[in-house]
């Protein structure tokens, strides 16, 4: 397909799902892995609030990489860092399916 064919077209494409099902398995293979030995994260004690707070904190270490150019985070590469957002997406519409209480802005649960 050429370069200025619209995305629509590549998702639909199966060289490119083939790619998405490798990834995915992937990812489950280090989520599994690097979840097991966690104890409670930001979004056990704070809800889906902390869930975003998670999200954040990855977002973060890539910012200066991303949108500076600068050097990649010295902890995880970059695509182990977009590995654990899938994760942390993941979770979030988790909570959200299960109506998690989230904290609010003045620190109750709503």
């Amino acid at each position: 397909m050429a370069e200025d064919t619209p995305i629509i077209a590549l998702l639909t494409e199966r060289p490119l799902m083939d790619r998405f099902d490798n990834i995915l398995g992937e990812w489950h293979e280090l989520f599994m892995k690097k979840h097991k030995g966690y104890g409670p994260s930001a979004a056990d004690e704070l809800g889906l609030a902390g869930q975003w707070a998670d999200l954040s904190r990855k977002i973060r270490h890539l910012g200066a990489w991303a949108w500076d150019g600068g050097p990649p985070p010295a902890v995880e590469s970059p695509r182990e860092i977009l590995m654990d957002l899938i994760g942390h997406a993941f979770l979030a519409i988790d909570m959200i399916d299960r109506d998690v209480p989230r904290l609010g802005v003045r620190g109750e649960r709503s």
